[in-house]
């Protein structure tokens, strides 16, 4: 029965040991993480809305009350009424004159999971640009199924043109 209680014991040791670090690695990366994210969710915005200089939250959204628009009005693609607008934004000139607005939205119609999309549309309702931030896709299912592999996925899809 000693060996049992010295076993069990070690084992918590080193389960408080591991969580400490984890905590701690946690604590030193979560700043830098943080600033990654918002850097690339800049980027994103500069590039769906190039005309615009910076870019405003807008007053006033939550996602409950754009999720209950979505629900009130008719949605035109079978299927999505249940998509999440999580952000707003208002891009501006350098005078600070309103351009439009940029949505980070998050569908789950996927095939394998969630697609976030980040779309830019300008105030005369004009879609000036488009990006995928994070698709789901079982890519191993995809492929072993005999669907070619692509060397990179989506790369350039990040606006729409009008075809003339």
């Amino acid at each position: 029965m000693n060996a049992l209680i010295k076993d069990a014991l070690k084992l918590v040791i080193i389960t408080v040991v591991a969580g400490l670090v984890l905590g701690a690695v946690y604590g030193i990366t979560k700043g830098p993480i943080a600033d990654q994210e918002a850097k690339a969710q800049m980027e994103a915005y500069k590039t769906v809305f190039p005309k615009a200089s910076d870019f405003k939250e807008v007053d006033g959204f939550s996602e409950e009350a754009a999720s209950k628009i979505i629900a009130a009005n008719e949605n035109p693609i079978e299927g999505h009424d249940s998509d999440v607008i999580s952000s707003a934004v208002e891009a501006v000139d350098a005078s600070g004159e309103a351009l439009g607005y940029i949505f980070n939205i998050t569908t789950s119609k996927g095939y394998g999971g969630d697609i976030q999309l980040t779309v830019g549309i300008q105030s005369d309702g004009t879609v000036t640009g488009f990006l995928f931030g994070r698709i789901d896709i079982p890519l191993g299912n995809l492929y072993s199924s005999g669907f070619p592999k692509p060397k990179m996925i989506l790369a350039g899809v990040n606006s729409l043109q009008e075809r003339k």
